[in-house]
Parts: C-alpha cells; sequence; structure tokens
C-alpha cells in the first residue's frame, strides 16, 4: 500500500502532534498561568503599588514561586542574605536570639534588609504552616533597582539590623481618629516630606508599626 500523493505530485502535508508538542504546549501554559497569579497578587502588595503599572509585568517575572513545609528555616539570624521574600500565603514567626517577636502573613515581605545594607540577617524566620511566597533574588532585586524605587519599612526584627538593637515590641492599635491624627502629623512634616515622597499606602505602612508611650 503506497503512500497518497495529490494529482500534481506532491506529498500533502501531514498535521501530526507529538507527545513532545503536547508537553511544551502544557508547559507554556503552566508558565503563563505562574506568570498572572504572581502578577495579580504582587500588583495588589502595598509595598509595589509606587512602580509605575509598566514595571509589574517585569517585577512579576523576577519573581520564584518558592514553597515551605510547616517548621522550615526559612532565613536564619547571622547568615548573610541573598534573597529577599513576599508571602503570598501562609504564615511565618520572626525569631530573635530564639525568641518570638513577630508573626507574618499573606503580602508581608522580609529579607530586605540583607539586600540592602549587606548586613548579616538579624533573625530568623520559621513557617508556622505550609507556605507560598515569592522569592527575588539579589541580582533581580540589583536588576530592577527597586533600592530606589520602593519605600521599605525599617523593621529590625525581620530585617539586617545591628547586633544587640532593643528588642522590637508589637505594634498598638489604634482608633479610625487616631489614624487619622497621625497621618495628618505625617503630612504636615515638612522635613519628612523633604526625604521621602510620601502617599497614602507608605503613611498607613507606617501608621500600622508606630507605637503608643505613655510619658
Amino acid at each position: 500500500m503506497g503512500c497518497t500523493q495529490s494529482k500534481d505530485g506532491i506529498q500533502p502535508e501531514v498535521n501530526s502532534v507529538g507527545p513532545a508538542t503536547i508537553l511544551d504546549k502544557q508547559t507554556a501554559m503552566e508558565q503563563n498561568k505562574t506568570f498572572h497569579v504572581k502578577l495579580t497578587f504582587l500588583s495588589k502588595v502595598p509595598l509595589f503599588k509606587r512602580l509605575p503599572k509598566h514595571e509589574h509585568p517585569g517585577l512579576a517575572a523576577a519573581f520564584e514561586l518558592v514553597q515551605f513545609e510547616q517548621g522550615a528555616s526559612i532565613i536564619r539570624q547571622g547568615e548573610l542574605g541573598s534573597e529577599f521574600f513576599v508571602i503570598m500565603s501562609g504564615t511565618a514567626s520572626v525569631n530573635r536570639d530564639l525568641e518570638r517577636v513577630a508573626m507574618l502573613r499573606d503580602g508581608d515581605y522580609f529579607g530586605e534588609h540583607a539586600l540592602l545594607r549587606d548586613e548579616p540577617r538579624a533573625a530568623s524566620i520559621v513557617a508556622e504552616a505550609p507556605l507560598k511566597a515569592f522569592k527575588l533574588t539579589r541580582e533581580n532585586f540589583v536588576a530592577l533597582k527597586l533600592t530606589d524605587k520602593l519605600q521599605f519599612v525599617n523593621r529590625k526584627a525581620v530585617g539586617g539590623g545591628a547586633q544587640g538593637a532593643a528588642k522590637t515590641k508589637a505594634p498598638s492599635p489604634k482608633t479610625e481618629e487616631e489614624r487619622r491624627h497621625i497621618a495628618e502629623a505625617l503630612r504636615g512634616n515638612a522635613n519628612l516630606q523633604s526625604v521621602v515622597a510620601l502617599d497614602d499606602d507608605l503613611i498607613q505602612q507606617i501608621i500600622d508599626i508606630m507605637l503608643k508611650e505613655c510619658v
């Protein structure tokens, strides 16, 4: 039984889709899905809302999705750091000198101080439940020029910091009236405005971590 030919003698093209082609398409679809998830999630994180929208795709492409089991050590106090993390789901504890000082949840980030200042990790981060996070390497952190584009809140218990620094206290709860007064004071601080661009997102981040002290 011979091969079928057209009238002009030309062998007709056979539309053959092999296992490799199907696998490539499945891989591409999974990559596109993962990219869309990263882009959607990161665009909602307050830290990245300062970035122009046209830079968000490059940011999403640079982050890698990683997963940790409950009890896994993500970073260790005293080690040199080369990665920055944003939690997508799950919870993690911040431990300093074997004492828990804070908890991190969806949308929280950690590890930035070791990249900003080349300092050892000032705290250990442990997954308290199965955790998914987006990881950014130092190389991509520098390439994206995030040091200049983002405003990181100073959290010595989480990022890099001087050894022997004071123990970090938990943020104080605040009423809506207190938050409004604090926001007005921050916006009216000319000295602060001269060194940092205060938008609503950054103001809310600052208010969230402020403490109330009785004097």
